[in-house]
């Protein structure tokens, strides 16, 4: 089986000026996404004349579409996120119908409301034929382990899909030490400091013990989490015995250590960290049945990724295990 990519995005007009309109809201610095420029909306919405093409001639045998950030997450009013949510997902399902063997789609959710969120992924899934959803970052400043968004986990759980977290501008004033840096807000380190600290919110703020069954999905290899699980569990540890705790910090927030849910509930994508050092080290601390292929399609050269992948120093199971093994069982594929 060829390669199945799982950060691959696709855009429809409605959604063209939401990340301008986003930017100039939170007043964030104007510094262009990579591989953004003349005509990009046009690849993002793009199937037959370059899309198609590119999978075949890299061996990229499925791509699983999704709304680039910062999609719905960048609207303020419900209403209009439930529409354009609803559009999306049809535009997506539309695609994938039309070719059953090459493509999947995970779902934008308007959480702005959180029911209309829940019954919108229940719709996409059941009726639309989606895989899951994929939701880009915070909604203005509501993040996934919020309990007014456990209806929506118990959606996915239910149904047994994953919810992608991909990466978002953070909140206005977030990160005062980056103010100086406008190089480094986005994907260099902003993108991914957000993201992973959203990761952690949901492991670590119980979501996964209300709802085991769930899966996260995160790209570049994990924004940072592989690399930092050990201590993250060695400072957890001290609020299981009881010796850091103080009296406002309450007992944890979870049953067990952060990396019992990381190696149980999370999986992380190839996107944008082409480094073996840092494969070897997802594989190794979250095991090989949690690590995927993304290319990050248009953002990221495809040719790239998929070069990686083949050349990377591991087994050749393991290379075939994040190629195509993992995602046929993920996304229950024939």
């Amino acid at each position: 089986m060829g390669l199945v990519a799982f950060e691959e995005h696709y855009s429809i007009r409605e959604l063209a000026g939401v990340r301008a309109d986003y930017m100039r809201r939170i007043g964030f610095p104007a510094v262009e996404k990579p591989g953004a420029g003349a005509g990009l909306g046009r690849i993002l919405s793009d199937v037959e004349e370059v899309r198609l093409p590119t999978m075949d001639r890299l061996g990229i045998e499925r791509q699983v579409l999704s709304a680039s950030s910062p999609s719905v997450q960048g609207l303020t009013d419900a209403g209009e996120a439930v529409r354009l949510a609803a559009r999306f997902n049809e535009s997506v399902a539309e695609v994938v119908r039309a070719h059953p063997d090459r493509f999947s789609g995970f779902a934008a959710l308007p959480l702005q409301d959180p029911p209309a969120a829940a019954r919108e992924l229940e719709r996409a899934v059941r009726e639309l034929g989606l895989s899951g959803a994929l939701v880009n970052g915070h909604t203005d400043g509501l993040y996934l382990d919020h309990p007014s968004l456990r209806r929506v986990w118990a959606v996915a759980e239910g149904l047994g899909v994953p919810i992608y977290l991909h990466v978002n501008d953070p909140i206005p004033g977030q990160w005062r030490n980056l103010e100086d840096f406008p190089e480094l807000l986005t994907a260099a380190w902003g993108w991914g400091t957000e993201t992973g600290t959203h990761a952690l919110r949901i492991l670590c703020g119980g979501v996964f013990d209300d709802f085991p069954g769930a899966k996260l999905l995160v790209g570049h290899l994990g924004e940072m989490i592989p690399y930092a699980l050990w201590r993250l569990d060695n400072q957890w540890r001290g609020q299981f015995d009881g010796s850091s705790l103080t009296e406002s910090s309450g007992p944890p927030r979870i049953r067990e250590l952060p990396s019992f849910y990381a190696r149980r509930n999370l999986y992380v994508t190839t996107s944008g960290n082409l480094s073996a050092p840092a494969l070897r080290c997802a594989i190794d601390v979250l095991g090989i049945s949690q690590v995927l292929f993304a290319a990050d399609y248009p953002f990221e050269p495809t040719e790239d990724a998929v070069r990686f992948l083949a050349d990377a120093p591991i087994a050749e199971s393991e290379r075939e295990a994040i190629g195509w093994r993992n995602a046929v069982s993920l996304l229950k594929l024939t």
